[in-house]
């Protein structure tokens, strides 16, 4: 159970530190960066998915949760740029 809490912390810090580096990625290039973030997304919905180990549910959902919460904190922060909003 330890290493089941290391593991989704460590995918949290991850992605606290994706979103720092990508407020400034952001202003460069807008369309590469959301693209990345929904394909992170989908490959954690996929990881959900077809996860079998009962123990890595929790980490799947975590994974997936914060990749899709990242995907749409970019894409309102592109749309809010572009003045789309």
């Amino acid at each position: 159970m330890r290493q089941l809490w290391t593991s989704i912390r460590d995918v949290l810090n991850r992605q606290f530190r994706l979103f720092e580096e990508e407020t400034d990625d952001l202003e460069a290039d807008n369309e590469e960066v959301v693209r990345e973030a929904h394909q992170e997304w989908v490959g954690a919905r996929n990881y959900f998915d077809n996860v079998t180990d009962p123990a890595l549910v929790d980490y799947a959902i975590y994974a997936m949760q914060a990749a899709e919460k990242r995907y749409m904190y970019l894409l309102k922060r592109a749309r809010e740029r572009d003045g789309d909003a």
